[in-house]
């Protein structure tokens, strides 16, 4: 996924699509910029500790992470526009969700609310994040049944 704000305290909500999912995670970061634009970030060996727990008849559309102050939708596309339009797209029905509005108020709403920024543009599958402060939404309307 290669974004910077995956850290030690952050929450990584993800979508599980089958019955007896199994997790890896791969390579740590000592530092890297948004975009990775350049095949790779300063790589460290490490130890990292996870806890996991299931969330049973909700998961989010697409990976969420949630920060002290926000939550990011991890989206992916096969273009930067892509992966773009996945991050907002679901931003805008998060906010429907969470604050029982039309579309149209909360696609304009998320212009400015919505900070899109990019998770890494290197790989085959380029990354966007739609990071919305905990100010405007709830992990529960980030969670679809």
């Amino acid at each position: 996924m290669d974004v910077k704000e995956i850290t030690a305290g952050a929450k990584l909500y993800l979508p599980v699509f089958v019955d007896g999912a199994l997790f890896a995670a791969g390579d740590l970061h000592a530092v890297q910029a948004d975009g990775e634009s350049c095949v790779s970030a300063v790589e460290v060996a490490g130890e990292v500790t996870l806890k996991f727990q299931l969330i049973r008849n909700r998961q989010p559309e697409w990976p969420v992470l949630e920060t002290e102050g926000s939550y990011a939708i991890l989206a992916c596309g096969d273009t930067l526009d892509e992966a773009a339009e996945h991050a907002a797209e679901s931003a805008v029905k998060a906010l429907m969700r969470e604050h029982s509005w039309p579309f149209e108020k909360a696609y304009m709403f998320s212009s400015l609310a919505a900070d899109l920024r990019i998770n890494q543009a290197v790989d085959p599958k380029k990354g966007v994040r739609a990071v919305l402060s905990k100010d405007f939404v709830t992990l529960e309307s980030l969670l679809t049944v």
